[in-house]
């Protein structure tokens, strides 16, 4: 299939090779196209699996770290123009949030404890 630049289609065919006689700047492409598949595939180092008989692409691996600038710009966009009220904020949170979850904990120990030194008619489902 080909299509022009105005979106249009301008020939179809089953066969590849028909289109390409057709249209006067497709083999120009289809050149281009076949090249940059041929660079692209040579940099590429494939290993053979003997067990399968697969061809297997060599796993990359890459090491890296975060500069401090990239750390800066994510902590400036988190704190904006008042990094020092968002950081305070952020940081009181967190604590008390840590002592609701503590708080939580006790208070349900100190109901269950009403249970031992008080008859259950006695322990105050509200307290």
């Amino acid at each position: 299939m080909s299509l022009g630049q105005d979106g249009i289609i301008r020939s179809q065919s089953v066969n590849s090779e028909v289109s390409l006689y057709e249209d006067p700047s497709l083999p120009a492409e289809a050149e281009v196209n076949r090249e940059i598949l041929e660079t692209g595939n040579e940099g590429i180092p494939l290993l053979t699996n003997k067990v399968e008989g697969k061809l297997i692409v060599a796993e990359e691996i890459a090491k890296g770290h975060v500069t401090w600038k990239s750390i800066k710009l994510f902590l400036t966009g988190l704190g904006g123009d008042h990094p020092l009220i968002f950081f305070s904020l952020w940081l009181t949170g967190n604590l008390l949030n840590d002592w609701v979850n503590t708080f939580q904990v006790w208070f349900l120990g100190f109901w269950g404890s009403q249970y031992e030194n008080h008859p259950p008619s006695e322990v105050r489902a509200t307290l």
